[in-house]
């Protein structure tokens, strides 16, 4: 369960590096050019990297645990990873979509890329663990 949630962890900070550093870096730049949110600074880093590995291994503790009620495989790892990514990602977006400056676009991507990282991370999990 270990290396399937840290391999998952990685997958995760990854993913958030490239949809925050690509796509979305010119909606970033532009808030922060408005002052409406902070420029990152160099802490945030191992609190993004904690948040994935953390996230990573929520996802695959969860497949463990719902592995024995609903048997090993693929429909078991969609399963999970939809609750996980939803629990994660779907309380932040409702919060960014209230009161957060950005564009709707942003929270409603970053939902939809999350969710589906969150099943490919079950699915990762799934592959790699093994009953003991």
């Amino acid at each position: 369960m270990l290396l399937g949630g840290v391999l998952g962890g990685v997958l995760i900070t990854a993913k958030d590096f490239v949809l925050s550093h690509n796509i979305l870096l010119p909606i970033w730049k532009d808030l922060i050019a408005k002052g409406l949110v902070n420029a990152p600074q160099v802490w945030y880093r191992p609190i993004f990297l904690l948040e994935g590995l953390l996230e990573g291994l929520l996802l695959a503790w969860l497949y463990v645990l719902a592995r024995p009620r609903l048997g090993p495989g693929p429909k078991t790892a969609i399963i999970t990873g939809l609750t996980g990514g939803l629990l994660v990602r779907g309380v932040a977006t409702v919060d960014q979509l209230l009161w957060a400056p950005y564009p709707p676009v942003m929270p409603l991507y970053t939902l939809e890329v999350g969710v589906f990282t969150a099943v490919a991370v079950s699915m990762l999990a799934g592959w790699i663990y093994k009953e003991e």
